[in-house]
């Protein structure tokens, strides 16, 4: 295994748990606590990786250094999720394929309500939960009700991709990156899935006409 991917998973683990351990780290990469070790020591020589302030007398928790994050490209994406269609597939295949961890922010089911006018069918944790089981998605977790940048913030990513008919002006999504001082390029994609059912909408649309139903 090479550094760049020892990074990458040691990364995840951060992501889930706000550090990771030589526990942690062991049993994600399948090596020996022993030989784990002993690659953290040297990543952390390097400087890749640093220690936590050790607290009580349990595990040494650490995390990816700055120079460390360097050496592996994030991506993220957002949406809402809420009926899985190959558009979505597709989208988050492509998106992954543009660097090595995909991070999807899965929209709260008040911010949905906000901008469609109505709530989501799927509600917000399933969503996330099924967004999370998909094969290009390293990570996802749920937006901010308040600030739909906050999470981006807190990633900080060095690429977020827009999807190629999502409702996001890009100059001014770049704009506001800019005003919080991240760096962060964006780019929409032109992938697109001609399938008759690959936006949710028309999935709802005709599960209504299929079973007469109305008002979702």
């Amino acid at each position: 295994m090479n550094i760049k991917d020892l990074l990458r998973d040691a990364y995840l683990l951060q992501l889930k748990d706000g550090f990771f351990t030589v526990k942690s780290l062991s049993k994600l990469i399948k090596r020996s606590y022993s030989r784990t070790f002993s690659i953290l020591k040297e990543l952390q020589r390097k400087n890749y990786v640093k220690s936590l302030e050790k607290r009580n007398k349990g595990e040494t928790r650490y995390i990816v250094d700055e120079k460390g994050r360097r050496r592996f490209k994030v991506i993220l994406t957002a949406g809402t999720y809420d009926i899985i269609h190959t558009g979505h597939l597709k989208t988050l295949e492509e998106a992954k394929r543009r660097g090595d961890v995909l991070i999807v922010i899965v929209a709260r089911d008040k911010t949905v309500e906000k901008i469609k006018g109505r709530r989501p069918i799927i509600p917000e944790n399933q969503r996330r939960t099924i967004v999370q089981s998909l094969k290009p998605v390293d990570f996802a977790i749920l937006g901010s009700e308040k600030d739909f940048l906050e999470p981006i913030e807190k990633i900080n990513p060095d690429l977020i991709v827009l999807g190629r008919d999502q409702p996001v002006n890009k100059r001014k999504l770049e704009k506001e990156l800019r005003k919080r001082g991240l760096e962060c390029k964006v780019v929409r994609l032109r992938v697109w899935d001609s399938s008759p059912l690959a936006k949710t909408s028309k999935i709802i649309k005709k599960i209504n006409e299929t079973f007469h139903i109305s008002n979702i």
